[in-house]
């Protein structure tokens, strides 16, 4: 019965935080930790926005506090279906940010999951996300690190037709 209440009111926090987003101005940012300055939140969206129109995709940010650290897939893949993230021509992908319970969590949909696949590029801007909250109190360096590795991955497969792996990476650098 208890993790029936904490699946149930996860539920909940998804919905209602999805539907503040799409009932409110067209924000890609949700701080309910309020851990981002406001000239933060203005260039990150600027970037994700410049980012949606230049590679057709949905990008949004989730900055919350997440009862249960295995519920946060659940969360950040409830917030891209309820959002609306999923519905961009190219696909959509939210990063979860968990400040209090150091979790984060990329959900994609089945569109942009082919192109920033869970082998690697998950993996890939997971680890950038990891080091840059290492480094900073604030997040705003860790979500400009996912945004540039969000399109450098794009940017990749809409010139190579396909996902890029780690070797597709290590040539790229070899060959600079």
């Amino acid at each position: 019965m208890k993790k029936f209440w904490k699946i149930l009111v996860l539920t909940l926090i998804a919905v209602f935080t999805a539907a503040a987003i799409t009932t409110a101005a067209p924000n890609p940012i949700v701080d309910q930790n309020k851990a981002l300055s406001q000239q933060d939140t203005k260039a990150i969206t600027g970037r994700i926005n410049e980012l949606n129109r230049k590679h057709s995709i949905s990008i949004g940010v989730l900055l919350i506090t997440v009862p249960d650290s295995k519920q946060s897939g659940s969360v950040a893949s409830g917030f891209l279906t309820q959002g609306g993230y999923d519905k961009a021509s190219k696909g959509g992908i939210v990063l979860l940010l968990d400040m209090k319970g150091h979790n984060w969590y990329i959900a994609t949909d089945k569109k942009l999951g082919q192109v920033i696949t869970p082998e690697y590029g998950v993996k890939r801007l997971g680890t950038n996300i990891v080091a840059n909250l290492k480094k900073n109190d604030t997040p705003a360096p860790a979500i400009g690190n996912f945004l540039t590795g969000i399109d450098t991955l794009t940017e990749y497969y809409e010139k190579n037709g396909k996902a890029m792996t780690k070797d597709d990476e290590t040539k790229a650098i070899a060959e600079k």
